[in-house]
């Protein structure tokens, strides 16, 4: 499944805050930037276009017939090339609980 947030702010902020030990005009310059994008998780920054900032995520789930106990090892395998995988295009993995998971969605 294919998730799309309009919550944007952390990212923002992150952005922000990894340029706080730069000199002042990259402060400066970085937090002009990130106030300029405030919000446009819901409207567009741009006058007259449909530009939205999303936070994308993917969520991926699997299922083998039969007991956990006889599929583990082969489920925790597929995790484990999955995380790679993601990690090798340069974008992080995290294994969710069902907690987590409904966390999310109730965004």
């Amino acid at each position: 499944m294919c998730w799309a947030s309009p919550h944007v702010g952390g990212i923002l902020d992150d952005w922000r805050t990894a340029r706080d030990m730069s000199p002042e005009i990259y402060q400066m310059l970085a937090g002009k930037r990130t106030d300029y994008f405030k919000g446009s998780g819901w409207k567009s920054p741009l006058t007259d276009t449909a530009h939205l900032l999303r936070n994308f995520r993917v969520f991926v789930a699997g299922f083998l017939p039969g007991s956990l106990e006889k599929n583990k090892a082969i489920l925790s395998a597929t995790k484990r090339n999955l995380s790679g995988s993601m990690v090798g295009l340069g974008t992080s993995a995290k294994a969710l609980g069902p907690d987590e998971f409904l966390v999310i969605m109730d965004e």
